[in-house]
């Protein structure tokens, strides 16, 4: 039975990615991350349990390259995961051409970096996947950092959610566009001067 969801679409290239590192298995990475003590399958499910099958093993795979490239910086390890991420991209799609795997590292790395003061990340009702990730990112990266990293999380959806809430509650004579915009406005502002 296949570890994941497309497995036989992506087993090739991941097969190739880690054989770079002297792994030959997916399953072995798994062994690779437990020989440090790290369960990495299990991290990701309390991290994100609303992930993907396959993306507790690129996770997986990720922290194995990491572990095989001896990094001991948290910043050079994002951007290790980040290969073990692409190759999970399947070969031709949208995510495999745009590099989203080496992004995400890359991203991961960024945040780890101290030149990096402030992280904002806008998620809309399809990201709460992604959000949850941030929030994950976010929590973890302070323990890294000298001075900790500033965050700004904006929920599009709940925005609009809220703001139609307030907008039932604002007597009903008033324009509700104009309660609608103003409401998203401060809402805008604050964040941005906290």
């Amino acid at each position: 039975m296949a570890l994941f969801e497309s497995y036989e679409r992506r087993e090739k290239q991941i097969l190739a990615v880690i054989k770079e590192y002297g792994i030959n298995s997916i399953e072995e990475c798994a062994e690779v991350c437990k020989a440090k003590g790290l369960d990495i399958y299990k991290l990701v499910e309390g991290i994100q349990p609303i992930c993907f099958e396959n993306a507790k093993w690129a996770y997986t795979v990720g922290c194995a390259i990491a572990i095989k490239k001896g990094c001991t910086r948290a910043a050079d390890a994002a951007a290790a995961i980040g290969e073990g991420l692409q190759a999970f991209c399947i070969p031709g799609s949208v995510a495999d051409q745009r590099k989203v795997g080496l992004g995400h590292g890359n991203l991961g790395k960024m945040l780890l970096e101290e030149d990096t003061e402030c992280f904002a990340f806008l998620a809309g009702h399809e990201s709460f996947a992604a959000a949850e990730g941030a929030i994950g990112i976010a929590e973890k990266a302070n323990r890294v950092r000298q001075k900790p990293l500033r965050v700004i999380l904006e929920l599009a959806c709940l925005i609009v959610i809220l703001c139609l809430i307030i907008c039932e509650a604002v007597d009903s004579g008033d324009d509700l566009c104009s309660v609608l915009s103003e409401t998203v406005k401060d809402n805008s502002e604050r964040l941005l001067t906290n």
